[in-house]
Order: structure tokens, then C-alpha cells, then sequence
């Protein structure tokens, strides 16, 4: 079980540092455009698909990415992401395939978030979209 904590640990450490690097390569992009330096289009295309395969690396329903979905890409020029700053405050893991990890942010805002994991060939990955805890501790649908 303690082997299984760690890994799940890792692993959320590990996708929050790659959609950090994302969110930033995403922003730098962005701002590239606005100096003509890259098309938008180009700066999304490339986007996506770095997205992509993070979520094929670390998620199970990897084929579409909340934050891309429908063609359209949503990112913030501020990163929602940072494993320094994002911290394990809560871990359940049922069957010893199974797992909840509520994770608590530390800073301005301090938002808790719930991400469910599975093990898939010897594997965790992440399940779906991580949800948001209100003020009540009710879980609310967020994104990736």
C-alpha cells in the first residue's frame, strides 16, 4: 500500500510539472503571435498536441482534453499548475487499484481538488477531469 502511495504521488507530481511546462510554453506561444513571430494557428496546433500526450502519458480518457475540446484550447497565461505548490493533504486508495487524492494548493486562493486514479496495467493514471471542493466540501467538475 505505502508503494502504491508513492507512485500515485509521483505520478500526480510528475503531470502537475508537465501541464505547468505546458501552460507556459502554451502563454509563451501566445505571446509569440502577438509579435508576429508564430500564426495562432500554428501556436494551437502545437499546443493541443503536446496536450495530447501528456494526457495519453498520465490519463485514461487521453483521446480529448477538456481544455481542448472542440478545436478550441483554453490555457491561462498564469499557470494553474506548479508540484511545489500543490500538495497531498488526503489519499484513499480502495482495492489497491482504485484512488482519491485531494490535493490542496498553496497559494492566494488555496483551492482543494480531487483527482480519481486508476491502475491500469500496473500503472495509475489519472481518471478524469479533477474536481474542485467548494466551501461546503461538496466536489464541483473543474478541468485538467
Amino acid at each position: 500500500m505505502e508503494r502504491s502511495r508513492d507512485q500515485i504521488a509521483e505520478i500526480l507530481s510528475s503531470f502537475f510539472a508537465e501541464m505547468r511546462q505546458w501552460e507556459l510554453d502554451s502563454a509563451a506561444g501566445y505571446r509569440s503571435t502577438k509579435r508576429c513571430e508564430q500564426s495562432l494557428e500554428d501556436v494551437k496546433v502545437n499546443a493541443i498536441d503536446a496536450l495530447q500526450q501528456i494526457f495519453r502519458d498520465y490519463c485514461i480518457s487521453s483521446d480529448q482534453p477538456s481544455r481542448a475540446q472542440g478545436g478550441t484550447l483554453r490555457f491561462s497565461l498564469k499557470p494553474t499548475y506548479d508540484p511545489e505548490k500543490e500538495t497531498i493533504i488526503d489519499m484513499e486508495i480502495s482495492n489497491d487499484n482504485r484512488a482519491k487524492v485531494t490535493t490542496q494548493q498553496q497559494w492566494a486562493l488555496r483551492d482543494q481538488f480531487v483527482y480519481r486514479l486508476s491502475k491500469c496495467n500496473n500503472r495509475w493514471r489519472i481518471e478524469d477531469n479533477r474536481k474542485r471542493l467548494d466551501s461546503e466540501g461538496q466536489e464541483v467538475d473543474w478541468d485538467l
